[in-house]
């Protein structure tokens, strides 16, 4: 798994009881992290059987310093990729369990980063790509 960056939009007035809105507006201001400020190493990838060939999936990404433990930060970051299904029309969502400030503090990734990435896959290897508004994940498998 590579993290090539991870934005976010920092506006307040593009959230909705604090969360942000899972299509992003024309003017939103980015915040971005880059590879080495997010996941560092090899970490766990969490896929249901199946899923290349799913209308739906979810696959839990998690670093490898990655604590569970409520007592103690969760000193990494952790990810949920999904492909979602709209009618027929397939969606791609990032959530992750940063703050504002891109610091990996909650146990769950629970921040939807929104609903509106692309999704590509190498035509030869097992790499899947997601990304869009400065965001991009590579998943090799």
């Amino acid at each position: 798994m590579h993290v090539e960056s991870v934005s976010w939009c920092v506006k307040p007035e593009h959230r909705k009881n604090g969360l942000l809105y899972i299509h992003r507006s024309p003017d939103c201001e980015y915040k971005t992290l880059r590879g080495s400020e997010t996941i560092r190493d090899i970490c766990e990838i969490s896929a249901p059987e199946g899923w290349r060939d799913s209308a739906q999936w979810t696959l839990i990404v998690k670093g490898p310093e990655m604590s569970a433990d409520p007592e103690t930060a969760p000193n990494d970051f952790f990810f949920y990729l999904a492909k979602g299904d709209n009618g027929g029309d397939p969606y791609f969502s990032i959530n992750w369990n940063a703050n504002d400030a891109g610091e990996p503090i909650y146990t769950h990734a629970q921040w939807n980063l929104g609903e509106d990435y692309s999704y590509t896959k190498d035509p030869e290897k097992d790499i899947h790509t997601i990304e869009g508004h400065g965001t991009k994940i590579v998943l090799n498998f």
